[in-house]
């Protein structure tokens, strides 16, 4: 079994007892604790007490280029069926591509929370459809 433990950069001293348990495999369970989260994760784990993390147990994640961050937030307007004319949804898509930084959460997040940039108002024609 594996255990995603996700912002794992948030971790403090007061979780070491459980992490300590999850790193050394602890009660004889069958289960592999992945740590995500941002680059001072590893910090976080070593002040949380584990020291035995080896480089190749570490897999840094760089943003998306701007051609595949480009080709998600089509993704997702499209499976969101957003409507507006091309240049319209062209124009938003380019502005969360922008806002996301290429990092996909944020270009969930994005899309999802706020309108993208501050210089593109929102238009009544740029809509989810029906």
């Amino acid at each position: 079994m594996c255990l995603l433990v996700d912002e794992a950069q948030n971790l403090g001293r007061d979780c070491r007892d459980v992490v300590t348990m999850l790193h050394e495999g602890a009660y004889g369970l069958p289960m592999l604790p992945v740590f995500v989260g941002l680059n001072d994760t590893e910090d976080a784990l070593k002040d949380c007490g584990l020291s035995r993390l080896s480089n190749q147990a570490r897999m840094p994640l760089g943003r998306l280029r701007d051609a595949e961050a480009t080709e998600a937030v089509w993704q997702l307007f499209s499976d969101c069926r957003v409507g507006g004319s091309a240049d319209e949804r062209e124009r938003w898509q380019a502005a969360v591509v922008e806002e996301s930084q290429g990092f996909p959460r944020s270009i969930c997040t994005s899309t999802c929370r706020r309108p993208p940039a501050s210089s593109l108002a929102p238009t009544a024609s740029l809509r989810p459809l029906a």
